[in-house]
């Protein structure tokens, strides 16, 4: 599927809209600030993502230094092991990586690997890619019995009680369910429960998605890095090698300055990387 000309982008210079490789929908393109429908093959619910100065967020983003909010709610089709599901980053075609570029990447891994110390990565000519433990990496985490109302200005909870155990504290807070679940041994364990609701929060003050810019060691434009390619908002199964993987979710996010870099066709209209 053709990304339609930035013209058409609701919230140009950005264009929210879910893979087409992943996520069976004829609406693909999606507004900022506005919940849609995400289903896959392993989970179905729904997402909004909310920039600081989207209309209806303003209460939410009040008082915090959080730039950008991406949120998902719903279930999981199957029991899916926490241990198999991941969240972060992947690029399915070579990163645009010079010199000091790849010492800053250095210097970037090791920082992340502070909070997130499952962190797997791969920088590969083939694809790349940063991913982590969903359940370790989320910044807020909520487990119910029925799904979260999605809106501008929603604030998820942190409630893990109904995983019950070590997590079962009402009291427990986010930092140390992420210090929790930063072990192999306390992943394996658990699975997510097809008969609850599981909603997440993931938010970030060091990415600037109105300009494609990260502030971390440094301010980095990564429309140069990215090579054409999309931030992607995702969660995906990360198991034994050699197959189709399976995602939950599959969201991207382009910049009108990454269409010089992304594939073009004879009539100018941008093609996004597909998936082989």
């Amino acid at each position: 599927m053709r990304l339609p000309p930035p013209a058409a982008w609701p919230d140009r210079p950005l264009l929210l809209r879910k893979s087409t490789a992943v996520h069976a929908s004829e609406d693909a393109c999606s507004v900022l600030g506005v919940p849609f429908p995400v289903e896959t093959e392993l989970f179905v619910g729904q997402a909004v993502l909310r920039l600081r100065g989207t209309p209806g967020s303003e209460d939410y983003f009040a008082g915090k230094a959080r730039r950008t909010s991406f949120v998902v709610s719903g279930r999981f089709k199957r029991a899916l092991p926490f241990a198999e599901l991941y969240t972060g980053q992947e690029f399915e075609h070579a990163l645009r990586l010079s010199g000091p570029t790849k010492l800053i990447v250095g210097g970037v891994l090791k920082a992340v690997r502070l909070l997130a110390p499952l962190l797997r990565v791969r920088l590969s000519e083939r694809g790349s890619y940063l991913l982590s433990p969903l359940v370790q990496t989320a910044q807020a985490m909520h487990v119910g019995t029925a799904p979260l109302p999605l809106t501008p200005g929603v604030a998820v909870l942190e409630d893990t009680a109904l995983l019950g155990g070590a997590l079962g504290a009402a009291s427990l807070t986010a930092a140390a369910r992420r210090r929790h679940f930063s072990t192999v041994k306390n992943l394996a364990p658990l699975s997510f429960d097809p008969a609850l609701y599981y909603s997440f929060d993931f938010y970030d003050d060091k990415l600037c998605l109105d300009s494609f810019m990260l502030d971390l060691l440094g301010r980095h434009d990564l429309v140069g890095v990215l090579a054409g390619q999309p931030i992607r908002l995702l969660s995906r199964v990360l198991g034994a090698a050699g197959g189709a993987p399976a995602f939950g979710w599959d969201v991207e996010v382009w910049h009108e300055r990454l269409l010089a870099g992304a594939a073009g066709t004879a009539s100018g209209a941008q093609q996004p990387p597909r998936k082989a």
